[in-house]
């Protein structure tokens, strides 16, 4: 028998869609799966336009995750995300998806 558990996907955004596997990226992240539903988000690295953090928005929901965390610059930070003692940002998916519907 084998069991196979996701522990780490690499996210990369584009501005621009393209076929090419080669493509230049606008901004990467690693996300590590605490559990099917609570995933991190480390090392994002580069611009997100609002349009790439929908695509991002869209992409947490339709892979059921109802929790991020992250641990973050206090000069850098996830929308709509609540720091904690321990100095780690927890994001609520479905409120963020809400809101974003809202608007």
């Amino acid at each position: 028998m084998i069991r196979h558990e996701t522990v780490t996907s690499t996210l990369r955004f584009y501005w621009r869609e393209s076929d090419d596997p080669f493509a230049q990226y606008d901004a990467i992240c690693t996300v590590v799966w605490e559990s099917p539903r609570v995933v991190w988000i480390r090392g994002l690295h580069g611009t997100l336009s609002r349009r790439l953090l929908r695509e991002l928005l869209a992409w947490l929901v339709d892979n059921h995750i109802l929790v991020v965390k992250s641990h973050r610059d206090s000069a850098r930070v996830l929308p709509l995300g609540v720091v904690h003692a321990d100095g780690h940002t927890e994001i609520n998916v479905a409120e963020l998806a809400a809101r974003v519907a809202a608007r």
